[in-house]
């Protein structure tokens, strides 16, 4: 056949080993080696979170958010209890995506973060503040 090649490809999802290791992308492949290891992240002692899934990008506008919120929904539709911490200091779009109201309630165990009508627990910037349309002014010491 006209314009065909032997060379191998990798089809997106789909990635094993062995297609890897001969190709000649195998150099080039981002894909962490089998002795590379996970971050981990530390809880306070007696909290109850059992795992820590960050979602973050050097770059805006890639859909970080949208993946959080879709990500959570579907953890808790499988029965997982689920929060999100939006660290997102210059656009909160978490609690506004998820339908959350009011505001993050101070106790002497820290915050109790509004839960969305799906269950999922918040923590953001606006849902600490006294109005969610304030500024933000971060100072350091």
């Amino acid at each position: 056949m006209k314009g065909t090649s032997n060379k191998k490809t990798h089809e997106p999802g789909q990635f094993e080993e062995k297609e890897c290791s001969g190709c000649e992308n195998a150099s080039n492949s981002k894909r962490p080696s089998s002795t590379s290891k996970l971050p981990v992240f530390n809880t306070a002692k007696g909290t109850k979170i059992g795992s820590t899934i960050a979602i973050m990008s050097g770059k805006g506008g890639v859909g970080k958010s949208a993946f959080a919120m879709l990500l959570a929904c579907c953890l808790r539709r499988r029965g997982y209890q689920v929060g999100i911490l939006d660290a997102d200091i210059t656009g909160p779009s978490i609690p506004k995506g998820l339908g959350v109201r009011g505001q993050t309630i101070p106790s002497n165990q820290g915050f109790i973060p509004p839960e969305s009508p799906s269950g999922i627990r918040v923590i953001s910037m606006n849902l600490i503040l006294s109005s969610g349309d304030d500024a933000v002014i971060l100072r350091s010491s």
